[in-house]
């Protein structure tokens, strides 16, 4: 079997498909602003990932979106 084009590799259809017996990967879905968060848990902290990406996430705008992809990323023990 070939390997898939890399641009078919960067869906999430095709993500979710290759790891779809995968227990610990997590998908997240937030349609207020049609953004999808896609993560293994077992390698996350999950008080990290709650306080950092999933509350900002869950209480932003649609058109401050951007703005907060700009933000400086989460980097672990810092």
């Amino acid at each position: 079997m070939e390997p898939a084009p890399a641009q078919e590799m960067a869906t999430l259809p095709y993500v979710l498909q290759e790891f779809d017996q995968c227990v610990d990967l997590l998908h997240r879905t937030f349609p207020g602003i049609e953004a999808d968060l896609v993560y293994f848990d077992s390698i996350i902290d999950s008080k990290l990932l709650a306080s950092e990406i999933l509350e900002p996430f869950t209480n932003v705008r649609p058109h401050e979106v951007k703005e907060l992809l700009r933000q400086a990323p989460v980097v672990a023990g810092h």
